[in-house]
């Protein structure tokens, strides 16, 4: 039985993962801090798999002795800041957290011979106005987006001094079921969302025109699980291939609800990230990645979410 290990596992990609893992009959350990996760929603589909573990803890401070005993083929390390708007609070610690808590995987992936599988992220290609491709010299626009481009060197590093086999996706903006917990780190989508069902009027930064990338979570697991499997690139773009205005996605998102709620339109951020659109031409030819239309993904997602609020 493959054993696998997965940090971050109580958020909303690493819960995903384990998911699917689970289902596949893997064993799984968790390590997570439950800074964003819940460990009820864990306990609901692990209780039953038989040799799933949970250990507290902080990536950043990841006592590596402590684990390097683990059988583990396959570490997901999905345990760091997923937002901007963490890094805007205190840039010292989520970037504490993405770099220190990278190398310390490492390190565990050094003594126990994993493969490690991370999130790199679509903004790191900065304000670029074409279709954002893995060839293109990264340029962040913010400290998220530089914490992402450090850790996609380390990798390099790593792989080359230590032989680790590592790979990055770099996830474009991720939504979908398992967000809801988050809170005002979630996606744009699942913000929108949340306030249109409880009608209310959805802030947005700016005019509205701003573009984004997303991409559906059922996508973002069949990737992190290809790339586990096949290794054939050393970062990989993760995205819908889709450039979807948030003025679209208010409308996508009443049309599935049945509501009519306009946008309240609000002062955007410095250096704020205007547009975002992922080449997936190598995912398509490596992977034969095929995502999830934007409207298709906010259907599904819509359905999840208002029946998860009636319960």
């Amino acid at each position: 039985m493959e054993k696998v290990l997965v940090t971050g596992g109580a958020g909303f990609i690493g819960q995903n993962i384990v998911r699917r893992l689970l289902e596949q009959g893997k064993e799984v350990t968790i390590i997570d801090n439950l800074s964003t996760g819940k460990k009820e929603v864990i306990d609901s589909f692990t209780a039953a798999a038989n040799g799933t573990r949970f250990y507290l803890e902080s990536t950043e401070t990841l006592p590596v002795e402590k684990y390097s005993n683990l059988d583990i083929d396959t570490i997901f390390h999905f345990g760091s800041p997923c937002s901007v708007q963490q890094f805007r609070k205190d840039p010292s610690k989520p970037m504490n957290e993405t770099i220190i808590g990278f190398m310390k995987v490492m390190e565990l992936a050094r003594s126990t011979g994993s493969t490690v599988i991370f999130p790199s992220s679509g903004s790191i290609y900065g304000n670029k106005k074409e279709l954002q491709s893995e060839a293109d010299e990264p340029e962040p626009a913010n400290l998220y987006g530089i914490g992402k481009v450090t850790v996609e060197a380390l990798g390099r590093y790593y792989r080359r001094v230590y032989g680790i086999k590592c790979m990055g996706m770099r996830i474009f903006a991720g939504y979908g079921p398992g967000e809801e917990h988050k809170g005002e780190i979630a996606s744009a989508i699942t913000i929108f969302m949340n306030q249109i069902i409880r009608g209310i009027k959805p802030e947005i930064w700016g005019d509205g025109k701003q573009r984004r990338d997303f991409v559906y979570i059922s996508d973002v697991v069949d990737m992190a699980l290809k790339c586990a499997q096949q290794q054939k690139a050393e970062v990989i773009n993760v995205g819908s291939g889709e450039s979807v205005t948030f003025n679209d996605i208010i409308g996508l998102l009443n049309s599935s609800l049945g509501k009519d709620i306009d946008p309240l339109y609000i002062p955007k951020p410095a250096n704020y990230l205007e547009y975002t659109k992922a080449d997936i031409s190598l995912s398509r030819e490596l992977y034969h990645f095929n995502p999830t239309p934007v409207s298709k993904g906010i259907g599904e997602y819509v359905e999840y979410s208002v029946r998860v609020q009636d319960r």
